[in-house]
């Protein structure tokens, strides 16, 4: 049924579950993974107080290492999928600002996924307001199936 299946990927729960569904979906339909994380690297940058073109040497320096923390996220997981006989690549996407869905969208099309699946908060009213949804923006924008998975309260010990 799934041939190719995108799992964009962050530091998040919600993720780290979505990418639990993937694993399963993946096996049953003897499916590839596109392991994919978008690193926007204008808030890492200048978090280590390298901005471009005032501190080009220490811009460089940031950027790079928060590139291979996000490199190494992906082979972790990349590790998981062919720890399960799973084909799996990984792609590290950075850009400075810009919208992450579309971003996804554009990485969607390029490995020709029929599936994306992907971890979501289910905020609303306020929380939604402040931190926005990359998946519904996706949702909005997108003809590929998309499976949202929410990671289980009860996994936090929260009730």
């Amino acid at each position: 049924m799934y041939r190719h299946i995108l799992v964009p990927l962050d530091q998040g729960d919600t993720a780290a579950a979505a990418f639990a569904h993937a694993l399963e979906l993946a096996a049953l339909c003897n499916a590839k993974l596109f392991l994919v994380h978008v690193l926007d690297v204008a808030p890492a940058v200048m978090a280590a107080g390298a901005l471009p073109g005032l501190d080009y040497p220490g811009y460089g320096v940031a950027r790079e290492a928060h590139a291979e923390q996000s490199r190494q996220f992906l082979e972790e997981f990349a590790a998981r999928a062919k720890a399960c006989d799973l084909a799996c690549e990984t792609r590290l996407i950075q850009q400075w600002g810009g919208d992450p869905a579309r971003t996804l969208l554009h990485a969607a099309d390029e490995c020709q996924a029929d599936l994306i699946v992907m971890g979501t908060h289910g905020y609303s009213g306020f929380m939604h307001l402040i931190f926005g949804s990359v998946a519904e923006s996706l949702l909005h924008h997108t003809h590929i199936p998309v499976l949202l998975v929410r990671k289980d309260e009860e996994d936090d010990g929260e009730n």
